[in-house]
């Protein structure tokens, strides 16, 4: 008997916890707005775009791509392609107004865990035209498109290799 309350116990906690979690899904929080997520078009379920076809899309100048990874992480790597700019995802409303409703986005973050939500947003203020990078730059790495690297970034010393270990 007592190992049924502890299996019940176990169960209901577990229950808590994806309830939780499905609530937690429905909203996305900036700085300073919280948007709710439509759970009938759950982010996860928009339009994505595949890396390849991101890179097709940016080289040919049909879309612009908005790294909405911090700028520390934007400096140290970025996609190696025309037409992307780093607007922080905590920026992103008071930045969004620089666009057109109707200009192709891809919105990009490192593994695709922020982009859908952020595309939500977007759309929910009008951007018509508005995909998400799928996987993030983590499966563009992975589908071996390039990727420009910045291992000395921040350290002044015109001497230091910063990936040599010196410190800086």
């Amino acid at each position: 008997m007592k190992d049924l309350v502890i299996i019940i116990l176990i169960l209901t906690i577990i229950l808590q916890i994806k309830i939780f979690q499905t609530i937690a899904s429905l909203f996305f929080i900036t700085e300073t707005n919280i948007y709710i997520c439509n759970p009938i078009n759950n982010p996860t379920d928009m339009n994505s775009i595949t890396p390849k076809d991101a890179q097709f899309e940016l080289e040919t100048g049909k879309a612009l791509m908005l790294d909405i990874r911090e700028p520390m992480d934007f400096e140290f790597v970025t996609f190696d392609v025309e037409n992307v700019v780093n607007v922080p995802l905590r920026k992103l409303t008071d930045a969004m107004h620089k666009y057109e409703v109707a200009k192709r986005l891809i919105i990009a973050d490192f593994d695709e865990s922020l982009s859908p939500n952020a595309t939500q947003m977007l759309k929910q203020n009008g951007y018509i035209n508005v995909v998400y990078l799928l996987g993030g730059m983590k499966n563009w790495n992975h589908e071996q498109l390039p990727l420009q690297y910045n291992v000395d970034s921040g350290c002044d010393d015109s001497g230091c290799h910063s990936c040599s270990g010196c410190g800086h």
